[in-house]
């Protein structure tokens, strides 16, 4: 430890590098990310590092702050990973309100208005997702991935008619394989 020359630094870094930290020390990475990305605005690695330590937070107020920023580098950039990364936040926001209800329809079980309303917002958060990965796949057509996402939507939704070719094409790749094969059958 006498070896470290910016122990204040160095103890940042370990708390970013942390998977699970407390809103207080993100929010010192939160003041940094955003001292450096005032200091130079054009430097789309400051922005990014911004945004990271902005979604960190689970917090909508602060993902609101990231997705402001993305949209800001999309419309001056038009690279399609800004965009991206706003369907990214907003499907992750999704599945904060969906294992709420959840947790909700599981308190109470009995309740069939709230389980209509839970089917009801899954199926929302499902179509959601596969407009999101359907403009992915669109923006990067060679990603394997991307288009088995969509496909497990179709599938969710029931559009298994549209899912087979994707299912067959995503079964090409090894790591889907095997769940690609299962759902195919499936459809």
């Amino acid at each position: 430890r006498d070896q470290i020359r910016d122990m204040n630094k160095q103890s940042r870094l370990l708390t970013g590098d942390k998977d699970v930290a407390d809103l207080d020390a993100i929010k010192v990475l939160i003041t940094d990310a955003e001292a450096e990305y005032k200091a130079e605005p054009h430097d789309p690695g400051k922005a990014m590092r911004l945004v990271d330590a902005l979604e960190r937070t689970d917090h909508p107020d602060y993902e609101s702050r990231a997705i402001e920023i993305l949209q800001q580098w999309y419309d001056q950039t038009k690279q399609f990973r800004y965009r991206q990364r706003i369907g990214v936040i907003n499907m992750r926001q999704l599945a904060r309100m969906e294992r709420g209800k959840r947790q909700a329809l599981a308190g109470d079980p009995g309740n069939a208005a709230l389980r209509k309303e839970y089917e009801e917002m899954r199926r929302e958060q499902v179509e959601f997702e596969l407009k999101e990965y359907q403009l992915a796949a669109d923006a990067y057509p060679t990603d394997v991935r991307l288009r088995y996402e969509v496909a497990r939507r179709m599938y969710a939704l029931g559009r298994y008619a549209e899912s087979i070719p994707l299912l067959q094409q995503s079964r090409m790749d090894p790591k889907y394989r095997f769940d690609a094969g299962i759902l195919l059958g499936r459809a």
